[in-house]
């Protein structure tokens, strides 16, 4: 019962970030460690939902990060936003802005998202 209830939140959320009354979307980013001291990304949405006018900050989930490196971690947003359907090919311009705690991995990862000429990419 409760996965059903909890999917059913993500998707609304999902289609709520999809919809064109959210043009923008800005990322806060933190790393964390759950109980079996497995590194996990977790990953909140900030936006201005424009029919009601209200700014919100949502929980999109938690990451597993295998690659604790700021290139590994970039890598693991990217994939999480492709999976969760946050962007669509290569066109991340919804995604405006990109929070962490200013750890040197963090920052990092910001520099790599931000300079990287393809943003997210895949390697053939």
């Amino acid at each position: 019962m409760e996965s059903v209830l909890a999917k059913c939140v993500e998707d609304n959320l999902i289609k709520q970030l999809n919809d064109s009354h959210t043009p923008f979307i800005e990322l806060m980013l933190d790393e964390t460690c759950d109980i079996c001291i497995e590194k996990k990304l977790a990953i909140y949405a900030r936006y201005v939902y424009l029919e009601t006018g209200s700014a919100k900050t949502s929980f999109l989930g938690n990451k597993t990060i295998t690659n604790c490196t700021a290139s590994g971690i970039k890598d693991t947003l990217c994939e999480f936003l492709r999976g969760k359907g946050l962007v669509q090919g290569d066109d991340y311009s919804q995604i405006v802005g990109l929070g962490t705690d200013g750890a040197a991995v963090m920052t990092g990862a910001v520099q790599q998202y931000r300079y990287s000429s393809s943003l997210c990419y895949t390697q053939a």
